[in-house]
């Protein structure tokens, strides 16, 4: 009975040392550095008054707040456009905000339809669109309103 005890606890080691190696982050440099710029792009705004916070500490810096809700499968396929426009536009800072855990925030920016993308600068939404749009729609959106580009 002892052995049977003793076999089955190294097994359970071994299974969770199986499973720590395998989860480790052991990935090259490149895939490393990726990861982690994509991560670091798009921050979840966690509460109302983060929200608050993030709209006033940035005068003159564009805001780009894209509303979704974990069951919306549309939200899900914008999500990859969006990660990528986030790592090749740096002049704008990026957020994503949880319609169902954060209604009241969802409903200053009247939303009526997700995602919903929404820039803001100097605490005043100045571009927004509802569903999925080309990533060359946000990409001139993004340069019209950051003043990388003079508006046509």
């Amino acid at each position: 009975m002892k052995l049977r005890t003793i076999i089955s606890a190294l097994a359970s080691v071994a299974v969770l040392l199986v499973i720590a190696e395998g989860s480790s982050c052991k990935q090259n440099e490149s895939d490393s550095a990726g990861k982690s710029a994509e991560l670091s792009r798009i921050s979840e705004v966690s509460t109302d008054s983060a929200f608050t916070e993030i709209v006033g500490k940035n005068p003159g810096r564009l805001l780009v707040f894209k509303l979704y809700a974990d069951w919306c499968g549309p939200c899900k396929m914008l999500k990859p456009t969006i990660e990528k426009i986030a790592r090749e536009n740096p002049e704008a800072q990026f957020y994503e905000i949880n319609v169902d855990k954060l209604p009241k925030v969802a409903a200053s920016f009247g939303v009526s339809a997700i995602p919903l993308v929404v820039f803001v600068k100097d605490g005043k939404a100045v571009w927004g669109a509802e569903g999925i749009r080309s990533e060359s729609e946000y990409v001139n959106a993004i340069k019209m309103n950051s003043g990388k580009v003079a508006p046509r």
